[in-house]
Formats: structure tokens, sequence, C-alpha cells
């Protein structure tokens, strides 16, 4: 056997093994899917209005109310599109009764609606916590000095309200907010679930190139007579 058969062989063998790691790894990651949806699942059978949440032990998507005091200062994160139209989302910092402080998105605002916060800085706020999704590579840096505001950043906040720490999930406003425009969030997210999907891909396109060499290997020995 040649050098040029043993390399082929050896590139077939090693796209056949990555196909199917893949496909595992798609399954896994189907598994875990399946238990963030089933939490969530169980989560919208709650009643936030009767529901405290305890910050020191509550997990991402936990919904529910905490009672506090908001900063004055809010901040606008933008640009954040809502049925179609682009706005802002409205953001402050919250200190809780027992002294955490919990950062609230009260949900989107048209981009040229301004004073609409005057009744948001005391009382109970309802909502389900979340970890805030990371800017990605497109995503422009804050520019606190010109209060402009592109992505919540836990650091550039606690500098921005002069806080030693903040709580790792963000609350998401669940009930508009008393005199305002600011449309809240109307459910917990469904993360997207196509993972079955893929690891049938990567398994199907395994199992074709297994079939594709095995005819390839056929016809090339029927060639030659063996």
């Amino acid at each position: 056997m040649g050098f040029k058969n043993i390399l082929t062989i050896l590139i077939l063998i090693g796209a056949v093994t990555l196909m199917f790691k893949l496909g595992l790894w798609q399954l896994e990651r189907l598994e875990w899917k399946n238990v963030i949806l089933a939490d969530i699942e169980a989560q919208e059978n709650i009643d936030p209005m009767q529901t405290p949440l305890d910050l020191k032990t509550a997990d991402n998507f936990a919904i529910g109310y905490v009672d506090g005091t908001a900063a004055i200062d809010v901040i606008f994160i933008q640009p954040r599109t809502y049925d179609g139209e682009v706005g802002k989302h409205v953001y402050s910092v919250i200190k809780t009764k027992d002294g955490q402080n919990l950062v609230v998105n009260y949900g989107w605002l048209p981009m040229d609606a301004e004073g609409v916060l005057n009744d948001l800085h005391t009382g109970r706020f309802f909502g389900y916590l979340q970890k805030p999704d990371k800017p990605n590579a497109f995503t422009p840096p804050n520019n606190v000095s010109e209060n402009r505001w592109y992505a919540y950043d836990e650091e550039t906040f606690k500098d921005h309200y002069n806080l030693n720490a903040v709580h790792h999930s963000v609350l998401y406003a669940i009930t508009p907010a008393p005199g305002s425009d600011i449309q809240p969030f109307d459910e917990l997210p469904r993360p997207r679930n196509k993972h079955a999907q893929y690891a049938a891909f990567w398994f199907g396109m395994c199992g074709l190139l297994l079939f594709l060499s095995g005819f390839y290997i056929y016809k090339q020995r029927k060639k030659k007579g063996l």
C-alpha cells in the first residue's frame, strides 16, 4: 500500500472520528438544554406576585419579587429592538432590604422617550433573574464619560454606581413600571434547542462518508479484479 493510500485512509479515519464526536457533543448539549428548558417550565408555574426571591440561593431564571430602593440614576443601553422598533433598555441598581445590590432591567423604551422614571425608585420589583449576555466582538465599548452604553458590564456598573459588589444576575422586570412607557419582559426567555437536528446532521455525515468510502474502495478493488 502506497503512501498516498495510507494518507487518504488516515484522513478518512480522522474525518469520520471528528464527525462522530461532534454528533456525541450535540447529544450532550441536547441533554443540557433540556434540563434548562425543564427548569424554565417549572418556574413558569410559580406565581411571582407571591414568591419572594432569595438572592443568596436563587439561580438563573428564578422568578419572584424583591423589595428595595433603586438608585435615582438610570442607564440606557442601546440600541435594542422591540416589535421591529429601535429603542433602549432601562437599567438601574436597587438596594434590597437585606443590603444586596441588584441590577434591574426595567424593559424596553422608545428611543425618544425621556423622563419616565420618577416613580421607580422604591417598592417591590417583580421579575426573573438571568445572567446577562456578554458583549460580542461587534459591540462598541461603553463610553461612560459621554453616557453612551451599549452592553451590560458588571465592573463598569459597579464603578458608575460606586459599589463594591452587585449580584451576579440581573433582574428582568415582568410588570409595567408605574407612570412610564417602558415595555417589560413578557415571559421567561426560551433558548433555542436544535441540538437533536445538529446531532442527526453530524451522524448522517459520518454515515455518508463511511458509505462513500466503502463504495469507492469496492469500485477500486473490482477494477483491479480483487
